[in-house]
């Protein structure tokens, strides 16, 4: 995923779009998202459930906060596995950001969307933590 996003929709619009059962806030913050953050989440397929969840797997070994689970090892690492196989969600933003290397350490950064969409679904991954 990418290292930050933008969600500025009101909640009405997030419930109609995602056919939201309930929800459990009534309120949370708009505009740009960074890791560790509370974030809107949508869980479950039958009963949609609109929640907030902190960004990120936090990493005891290195004790910092990872946001990036690779395709290609997702399934094998310790720290993905189990959310991969049953703890799958959809994060609502207006858009992401993604930079580009413009040389002599100049990055440009760049806004992602979609066109005639306000809404785009991010895939994302949970592990409650107790």
């Amino acid at each position: 995923m990418c290292g930050r996003f933008h969600l500025n929709s009101e909640i009405g619009n997030i419930i109609t779009k995602y056919k939201i059962n309930y929800k459990e806030f009534d309120e949370y913050s708009l505009g740009d998202f960074y890791p560790s953050q509370d974030a809107v989440i949508v869980l479950g397929s039958e009963k949609r459930v609109l929640t907030l969840g902190k960004w990120g797997f936090f990493n005891d070994y290195k004790r910092k906060i990872v946001i990036n689970a690779k395709s290609e090892t997702i399934m094998e690492r310790t720290m993905y596995r189990n959310s991969f196989y049953s703890a799958r969600c959809i994060i609502p933003a207006n858009l992401f950001y993604e930079w580009k290397e413009e040389g002599k350490g100049k990055k440009v950064k760049y806004k992602i969307g979609l066109e005639g969409s306000d809404l785009i679904s991010l895939g994302g991954i949970y592990k409650v933590s107790i």
